[in-house]
């Protein structure tokens, strides 16, 4: 089958055909208003979030690119946790500062020092911590000034409980293992990282109670439950980050399914609109050429007819497959645009460029070989495109204006006996025109035939069409 969907442990599960299909899918699927298209290697593929469930995560680790994606991911949903745990620092130890005189009588002798302690090491990295999360939370330094801020805190605490110690004045060990759990539950440090600087807080806190403090008896109580404390921390943090990998892996994959056309692996229709108009908007801002072709396999329904929906189906996967293939830029678009249309987005690509790689693409559809219907009057499957250039003057056009353009286009390859690419170049005043009239020939099929196109956008009413009679059904066969 062209598609396999399946449920594995919860989690739901779907090949591509194409493996050029799934990146190139993904790399349009996740543009951006700034760039449209992040690099290849910041693309998450649905194939490899697909290997990524088999797999499984026990290790918490997820293959690189994913795992790149994965950590700015946590980065910046971590942010508002963060900050929560960076206040609750600050005022916590705030407070302790009246507590510890007002309601627990803490010596007057060591106040100085505690008081210098919280306000010199304690507040300082924390705030430094707190500012980093507020201004730069995708930025790596920031999780090691989280940690940084949480040796401040195990430190300091833990400078206290010795100096107040001398003096008869007990403060709580487990407040200093209070601290790794903050961390390990609202930080949300990857969990291998955090779970490192845990236990060499925990080695901290062991040596300076057993070297100033003692192994008294009494204090073996004490001990348990940090120990205890800090199981539960390193737990916490373990499952935590196991159920956001998930949570973020499965939602990965959704919203890949609800882009991805499922016979072919390329962007579906909606996708694809929102692509396009993300390239419009590119291409206005930057004033950079593009080139839509509208690509349409020539007698397809012939071809149905004689060998069968399921071999028309494998047709369409690997026509698809090279259409994918030669969407070769960062910013490029590949899309199923309806039945056996395809469109195809060169950016940075002018007239003949994108002629040239038009031809291209065609000749490689015909290099295939598929056996083409006995009716075709070809021996193998070939297609028709039509091609509608946007120079960097005329950015700011409409895509349904390009892809009408494009339309057009297709129509007069098939008018000319199919297997062929014709092109037609917009400019900013034929642009502001509806229809463009003057620049590009209005095709012969008539608006009510042109409507009936599955997924078409409709012509306006200021647009003169030549007679019904000769309609693109006509030429499609």
């Amino acid at each position: 089958m062209p598609m396999r969907g399946e449920m594995r442990g919860g989690n739901l599960s779907v090949d591509f055909p194409h493996a050029e299909c799934r990146s190139r899918v993904l790399r349009s699927g996740s543009q951006t208003d700034s760039t449209i298209a992040d690099a290849d290697d910041n693309a998450i593929s649905t194939s490899a979030l697909h290997d990524q469930m088999r797999a499984g995560m026990v290790g918490l680790r997820f293959r690189p690119v994913l795992e790149r994606q994965f950590r700015d991911y946590l980065r910046a949903s971590a942010k508002h946790s963060r900050i929560t745990v960076m206040l609750l620092g600050i005022i916590g130890t705030l407070l302790s500062l009246l507590i510890d005189q007002a309601l627990l009588g803490a010596p007057a002798a060591t106040a100085v020092a505690t008081f210098s302690l919280r306000i010199g090491v304690q507040i300082p990295f924390l705030t430094l911590a707190l500012i980093a999360v507020m201004r730069r939370p995708r930025w790596i330094v920031t999780e090691w000034l989280l940690m940084l801020a949480m040796f401040a805190m195990i430190c300091g605490l833990m400078a206290q409980r010795i100096i107040n110690s001398h003096h008869g004045f007990d403060v709580p060990l487990e407040l200093t293992v209070a601290s790794i759990l903050a961390m390990c539950t609202l930080a949300r440090v990857p969990f291998w990282r955090m779970t490192v600087a845990s236990f060499v807080g925990l080695a901290v806190i062991l040596a300076a109670e057993l070297m100033y403090i003692g192994p008294y008896a009494e204090r073996s109580y004490d001990l348990f439950c940090s120990a205890l404390i800090f199981g539960i921390a390193i737990a916490s943090a373990y499952f935590l980050e196991y159920f956001i990998r998930s949570a973020w892996l499965n939602s990965a994959l959704l919203r890949r399914l609800a882009t991805v056309d499922g016979l072919t692996g390329l962007l579906n229709r909606a996708a694809l609109d929102d692509a396009m108009s993300r390239v419009r908007a590119l291409a206005a801002r930057e004033q950079r050429p593009y080139a839509v072709a509208l690509i349409d396999i020539d007698a397809f329904g012939d071809y149905n007819e004689h060998f069968g929906h399921q071999t028309g189906d494998t047709a369409l996967s690997r026509v698809a497959g090279v259409i994918a293939a030669n969407a070769r830029r960062p910013n490029d678009v590949v899309g199923r645009y309806g039945g056996e249309e395809f469109v195809l987005v060169w950016t940075d690509a002018v007239g003949a460029d994108a002629l040239a790689q038009a031809e291209s693409l065609r000749s490689a559809i015909e290099a295939l070989q598929i056996p083409a219907a006995p009716t075709s009057g070809r021996s193998w499957v070939t297609v028709s495109i039509g091609l509608g250039i946007v120079p960097e003057t005329a950015g700011d056009t409409p895509p349904e204006t390009v892809i009408r353009a494009a339309d057009q286009m297709l129509y007069a390859a098939k008018s000319a006996g199919r297997n062929c690419v014709r092109q037609a170049t917009l400019d900013s005043a034929c642009a502001r025109v509806a229809g463009f009239a003057g620049s590009i020939s209005e095709s012969s099929n008539s608006a009510t035939e042109r409507q009936k196109r599955p997924g078409s956008a409709p012509i306006p009413d200021d647009v003169e069409s030549e007679p019904a009679s000769q309609t693109r059904e006509a030429a499609h066969r």
